[in-house]
């Protein structure tokens, strides 16, 4: 008997004994039939795309369901009275027990819109006053207003001029006696 055949009973005598597929048999052999080898990853690779598949379809299922539990664009006069409604019932705090933040930006929209919805909630904040130093550009003022309702006042003073001075300015709008200044 050749050194290969004894080799083959031992590790198939083995291979039974441990329930190993075939594939690995092939494998451990190292012969060349690795036709089981390549049938048994073959498989394993059709099982693995399989359930990458459906957890694909799953996740788009649960998103489309999401989708509907969202308000219809026709309810939208609804919800800005709502909102008008809510703003309008919550008192101002105290001008001795609050302060105003004074931020000058210059090209920076994305980060002073993402700056100014953290602020809404800081407790005893009066108002935001935005210096705009975009001389050219008009402040995103609608946009700002289109995003919703806003417990803080906020306020668009447009410079003509951009001058690091400009947040320095003494603004009608204040009307406590601290003021925290913000460079965006």
């Amino acid at each position: 008997m050749s050194r290969t055949a004894v080799h083959y009973k031992k590790l198939s005598a083995h291979a039974r004994a441990s329930k190993l597929p075939s594939g690995v048999l092939a494998y451990m052999m190292g012969t060349h039939s690795m036709r089981i080898g390549w049938c048994f990853c073959r498989s394993l690779g059709r099982m693995r795309t399989h359930f990458i598949i459906i957890s694909i379809v799953l996740l788009l299922l649960a998103g489309v369901s999401l989708t509907f539990l969202l308000p219809n664009n026709e309810d939208g006069g609804i919800l800005r009275q709502l909102r008008h409604r809510s703003n309008a019932s919550l008192p101002l705090p105290d001008p001795e027990d609050s302060f105003t933040i004074i931020m000058q930006t210059y090209n920076r929209t994305d980060v002073l819109l993402r700056l100014l919805n953290h602020y809404q909630a800081v407790p005893h904040l009066q108002c935001i006053i935005i210096v705009w130093n975009n001389p050219g550009e008009p402040p995103p003022r609608k946009l700002w207003d289109a995003l919703g309702p806003h417990p803080v006042p906020v306020f668009f003073k447009e410079q003509s001029v951009n001058r690091m001075r400009n947040r320095l300015h003494p603004h009608p709008e204040i009307k406590t006696d601290g003021s925290g200044v913000n460079d965006i």
